[in-house]
C-alpha cells in the first residue's frame, strides 16, 4: 500500500520536546509564560504520532502516571502531549497546545469487570472547564466571550454549530478495516462532547483512543487586548455502562483533569522551544560560574563589584528602563541553610535547573481529581439567550453514514459522506417550545405557538441564488461619458424582457423602472419590440451593442429632464 494514500487526516503536528524530557521526574511546576528569542538551532525535537484509533502510548502513558503520588485512579486518562517544564514537586504541570490541531485522548480501564459473553461499555465525557476562580465563577460569560468573537466567526467551519471542543471522528476518509466503530458520539456542545465506546476491538483491552481537537485560545476569555492566557481544565469523566450492577459489578465514576494553555498555530511548540533554550542557557551561565568559583580568583567580589557598579549606574540614569528579567531565578530560599558556600549555592542552583530541565513528560497524565463544578452532568453550561435548550443532547446511531453526515468535518477537508441523509432522531425537545409565528406581507406579528418534537440541531437552508440559463454580451455606446470599448457579460436567471432589462440597467447604473421600452435595430432599419418571444430566441452567447438614451415624447422630442423615460436599443 502506498503510505502517502494510507495517511491519517488528523496527523499530528511536531512537537517540541527533547530526548531528555523522557526522564520519569515526580516534581511540576508552571513555568513563566514570557516568551524571549534565544536561539532553536541546539533543541533537539521529537515528532509525535499521528492521531489514529490505535492505543499504541498505553504502556507508555501508565508509566507516566507515577507523579499523582497518592491518587489513584481506576480510569487512567492522559493526552498524547508533552507538559511544559516545572520548578519544584509542588507545582501541577502545565500542558501547551494548538488550536485546530487534533490530539489523542487515552482512556485506559485498569481494573475492567470480568464477563464472559456481556460487552463491556463505557461513557466518558470530554469537557473544558476553568481553572481560575474568576472565571469559574461565571463559565457561562466566558464562553458567552468566545462565542461573541471565535465561536461565531468560526463556525461555519462546523456546519454552523458553537463547538469550543469537538470530537474528531478519524474514520472519515478511512479504510474499509476501521469501520468497525470502537467509539460513538452521544452528545456534543459547547465545551464539549460525550462519547460511548467499547473495549479494543483489536487487542480485546478495555481501553480506547479518543481524538479532540480545540477551537479556541486562552485569550478568548477577556475583552481586554494583549492579556495572558489563562489556564484552563481538560476534563474526562468515565464511567461504566455493561455490564450493570446487577451483574454485581462496580459502575465507578471518575472525573479527572490536567492543566492545558491554548496557543495559535504553532504557538505551543514555539513556547516550549523558547523555554527549553532559556533553561539551557541558565544551565551554561550557572557551569560557567561555578568553574570560576571551584578555581577562586575572587569571583565573589566581582559579583559584588559588578552589583555595585549596576547600583552606581543606576542612579546616573533614573528614567533608563531595566531589562525584562524572567521569573524563573531559583532565589536562595531554595536552598538548605547548610549550603552557605558559594560554591555550593550554584552548584545547588545548577542541580535545581537541570532537574527542571528533565522534568516535562513525553504525555499530559489526567492526575488531579475534577470537583463537582468540573462535571458537565451537574454544572452544564448554559450560554445566554440559549432558553430551556439541553446542553448535552442525544444523538441517533443507526448507522455510519449517519453518525459522519452530522459530525463536524476539519476546515477545507471534503468527504464522501458531505451528502449523507441527515439522522431522522437528533435532538429533539420534549417539552412545548415557544415559536414565534411568521406574520404575512401586512402584518406586523401574529403572537407565538408551542410545539413539541423540535430538532434543536436544524438550522434553515442558505437560500442559493437562482442559476443563470443565458449569457449575453453587451458594449455601451451612444453616450460619449459612457461609451466603452469592451464588452460585459451579463447572466439572465429566465430568458424574459424583464430579466433582460434588469441584467443591462444593474451594468449601467440606473433605475430599470426609467425603462420605458427596449427595441431591436434592425440591419434593415427595421425597428423591432423586444418581448419575451425576442429574448427566448436570442442564441446563447449573443454579443449586442446597447444604446441607453431619452426616450422620445409625444411630440417626438427627447426630453433631458432628470428622471425622464429612457429607452433601450439592441444593435445585433
Amino acid at each position: 500500500m502506498n503510505p502517502v494514500h494510507d495517511m491519517n487526516l488528523y496527523t499530528q503536528q511536531s512537537s517540541y520536546a527533547p530526548s531528555a524530557f523522557m526522564h520519569r521526574d515526580t516534581g511540576y511546576d508552571a513555568m513563566d509564560d514570557t516568551l524571549d528569542d534565544s536561539s532553536l538551532n541546539d533543541v533537539h525535537v521529537e515528532t509525535a504520532s499521528s492521531v489514529t484509533a490505535s492505543t499504541d502510548f498505553s504502556a507508555q502513558m501508565a508509566g507516566d502516571m507515577s507523579y499523582t503520588k497518592g491518587e489513584k485512579f481506576r480510569f487512567n486518562v492522559s493526552l498524547r502531549a508533552p507538559t511544559a517544564m516545572v520548578k519544584n514537586l509542588s507545582e501541577i504541570p502545565v500542558t501547551y497546545l494548538n488550536k485546530g490541531q487534533a490530539y489523542n485522548l487515552s482512556v485506559i480501564d485498569t481494573n475492567p469487570p470480568m464477563v464472559n459473553h456481556e460487552p463491556i461499555r463505557y461513557r466518558t465525557f470530554v469537557r473544558v472547564s476553568f481553572e481560575e476562580r474568576e472565571q469559574r465563577a461565571k463559565p457561562s460569560t466566558c464562553w458567552q466571550l468566545w462565542k461573541e468573537g471565535r465561536g461565531t466567526t468560526e463556525a461555519h467551519q462546523r456546519g454552523g454549530k458553537l463547538l469550543a471542543v469537538e470530537y474528531v471522528d478519524p474514520l472519515q476518509g478511512g479504510s474499509d478495516a476501521h469501520r468497525n466503530r470502537q467509539v460513538q458520539v452521544e452528545s456534543m456542545s459547547v465545551d464539549g462532547f460525550c462519547v460511548t465506546w467499547t473495549a479494543n476491538p483489536t487487542t480485546g483491552a478495555s481501553d480506547c483512543n479518543i481524538p479532540v481537537r480545540f477551537n479556541f485560545l486562552s485569550t478568548d476569555f477577556s475583552h481586554s487586548k494583549g492579556v495572558k492566557g489563562i489556564p484552563v481544565r481538560l476534563c474526562a469523566k468515565t464511567e461504566l455502562l455493561s455490564p450493570g450492577e446487577e451483574s454485581g459489578v462496580s459502575r465507578d465514576m471518575e472525573l479527572s483533569y490536567c492543566k492545558v494553555k491554548l496557543f495559535r498555530d504553532h504557538g505551543a511548540e514555539r513556547k516550549l522551544s523558547n523555554d527549553i533554550a532559556h533553561v539551557k542557557k541558565s544551565i551554561d551561565k550557572l557551569k560557567q560560574q561555578v568553574s570560576q568559583a571551584e578555581m577562586g580568583g575572587g569571583f565573589a567580589k566581582r559579583k559584588r563589584g559588578n552589583n555595585a557598579s549596576a547600583t552606581a549606574k543606576g542612579s546616573d540614569n533614573p528614567m533608563k528602563p531595566s531589562a525584562h528579567k524572567r521569573t524563573w531565578s531559583i532565589g536562595s530560599d531554595d536552598i538548605p541553610p547548610e549550603k552557605v558556600s558559594l560554591e555550593d549555592d550554584l552548584q545547588a542552583k545548577l542541580s535545581m535547573m537541570q532537574e527542571m530541565f528533565s522534568s516535562t513528560r513525553s504525555v499530559s497524565v489526567f492526575g488531579l481529581r475534577g470537583e463537582k463544578f468540573d462535571d458537565p452532568d451537574l454544572y452544564p453550561i448554559q450560554l445566554p439567550g440559549e432558553g430551556d435548550s439541553p446542553h448535552y443532547t442525544n444523538i441517533s446511531r443507526s448507522s455510519t453514514r449517519e453518525l459522519e453526515s452530522i459530525m463536524p468535518s476539519p476546515p477545507n477537508t471534503n468527504t464522501s459522506s458531505s451528502n449523507s441523509p441527515p439522522t431522522q432522531a437528533l435532538r429533539l425537545a420534549k417539552c412545548p417550545t415557544t415559536i414565534q409565528r411568521i406574520p404575512s406581507a401586512n402584518q406586523v406579528s401574529r403572537g407565538f405557538i408551542e410545539a413539541v418534537g423540535i430538532d434543536l440541531t436544524y438550522r434553515p437552508p442558505a437560500e442559493r441564488p437562482p442559476k443563470p440559463v443565458a449569457c449575453f454580451y453587451v458594449r455601451f455606446t451612444g453616450n460619449e461619458n459612457r461609451s466603452e470599448d469592451y464588452y460585459r457579460a451579463i447572466y439572465l436567471t429566465e430568458r424574459t424582457v424583464q430579466d433582460l432589462v434588469r441584467q443591462i440597467t444593474e451594468k449601467y447604473h440606473i433605475d430599470p423602472m426609467r425603462i420605458s421600452n427596449i427595441m431591436h435595430a434592425h440591419d434593415k432599419g427595421m425597428r423591432v419590440i423586444v418581448d419575451d418571444d425576442v429574448v427566448r430566441q436570442l442564441p446563447e452567447g449573443q454579443d449586442m451593442i446597447v444604446d441607453i438614451s431619452e426616450a422620445p415624447g409625444p411630440n417626438g422630442s427627447a426630453s433631458s429632464t432628470p428622471g425622464s423615460p429612457m429607452e433601450i436599443q439592441l444593435t445585433y
